[in-house]
């Protein structure tokens, strides 16, 4: 029976390690995705939300890491690996509580979208295809990627130094259409292909989904390591305690 219960307890911490170390790679590369989909409009996001994609690259790692000592003390039924998996986890578990609560707060928090909104509306005021390259491009990018024109609506671009030179004063940016006709040129206001919504609120409506695919990888990796701690404390019990672990663990 004690055999059986070891067993039992080696392949419950393998197979659970398996989806840990998966879902450490999905945290990975959501932290990737987050780095280089944002990356190009560096100037309009607050700094937090670059914080957070570096915390999700860095807890990625680190998950993987842990998955593979824990990996290798189930398979050698190693008790030194397992207390050394068994410590390291439950400090990742409190890490990841704490970044998951900032998360949540960095997204109720209005003060960041408020934040990004004026940064948004100061570089408008850059846009120049002769004088500002960099900007101009970037704001291209944005409106054409998200599909939104403007900070809050297409309006916003009335009040911009780049409309008041142009003799018609109600001529967008053409990245706030799509595909413009041969015979309409320019965007305009009652432009047909405009895009609607400004683009404050398709970042929003983007980082919405991205919350919603790091929460559920949060609560399966919040799952999986609490089964793992428990599992590995009673594989523990079960293996030959040496006298001393070497001084890494």
């Amino acid at each position: 029976m004690a055999n059986e219960m070891r067993d039992l307890s080696k392949y419950i911490l393998f197979f659970i390690n398996c989806l840990t170390f998966i879902c450490g790679m999905v945290l990975l590369f959501l932290g990737i995705y987050l780095h280089t989909q944002y990356s190009t409009y560096y100037d309009f996001m607050d700094s937090s939300f670059y914080t957070f994609a570096i915390w999700c690259l860095v807890m990625g790692i680190i998950v993987c890491l842990v998955s593979f000592l824990g990996l290798y003390g189930s398979i050698r039924e190693d008790y030194c690996a397992l207390l050394a998996f068994s410590v390291a986890l439950t400090i990742v578990l409190c890490l990841e509580i704490a970044m998951g609560v900032g998360a949540f707060a960095m997204a109720r928090e209005d003060k960041l979208v408020r934040s990004i909104a004026r940064k948004m509306k100061s570089s408008m005021d850059n846009y120049d295809p002769v004088k500002n390259q960099g900007v101009t491009k970037v704001w291209d990018i944005l409106q054409t990627d998200f599909k939104c024109c403007g900070v809050e609506f297409p309006g916003d671009w009335a009040m911009t130094p780049w409309s008041r030179k142009n003799p018609q004063s109600d001529e967008l940016p053409n990245s706030c259409c799509q595909a413009l006709p041969l015979k309409s040129p320019y965007c305009r206001v009652s432009s047909p292909e405009l895009y609607k919504i400004g683009c404050i609120v398709a970042l929003e409506q983007s980082s919405t989904k991205n919350a919603g695919a790091l929460g559920a990888v949060a609560c399966i990796l919040g799952i999986g390591q609490i089964l793992l701690v428990i599992a590995a404390i009673k594989l523990m019990k079960q293996v030959q305690r040496p006298k001393a672990c070497p001084p890494f663990y």
